[in-house]
């Protein structure tokens, strides 16, 4: 991953009323990166006709957001031919990182309480559980 996408993570505000991309990126930059990972890199004017046709959003603002996503590191600009904007990272990656940064985030300032509200909401979950014992025993392991 590049250490700009992951700094620009770092930078974003957890909104913990939302779900999914939403927590990290607004409503607008989270459809522009879900858009793209789902269909590959596009042109302004393309992007902005699949996004529209769902609540209408301007072109200028489609423009205005992707310049906000490339200053992140989230997206690229092609300089060849038609610009086309693309994502730097897939999504596994993004979301990987974004997490990280959500947890570092609490460890650094509640390092007790996030442990512990974490192993209580594990505790009932024989799935996670399960999950969280062989990335512990992967990790003992490196």
């Amino acid at each position: 991953m590049s250490s700009k996408g992951r700094r620009s993570i770092d930078r974003q505000p957890f909104r913990a009323g939302e779900r999914g991309l939403e927590q990290i990126l607004g409503h607008r930059q989270s459809s522009i990166m879900e858009y793209l990972w789902e269909n590959g890199p596009q042109r302004p004017g393309d992007l902005h006709a699949a996004l529209s046709s769902v609540d209408g959003v301007a072109y200028t603002t489609i423009h205005t957001e992707l310049t906000r996503l490339v200053k992140k590191g989230f997206l690229r600009k092609s300089t060849r031919g038609d610009p086309r904007y693309a994502v730097v990272l897939s999504r596994e990656n993004f979301t990987h990182a974004a997490v990280q940064s959500v947890l570092l985030g609490l460890m650094e300032s509640h390092r007790a309480a996030a442990i512990h509200g974490f192993a209580d909401l594990v505790s009932g979950d024989e799935l996670a559980r399960e999950e969280l014992e062989r990335a512990l025993k992967e990790r003992r392991r490196r």
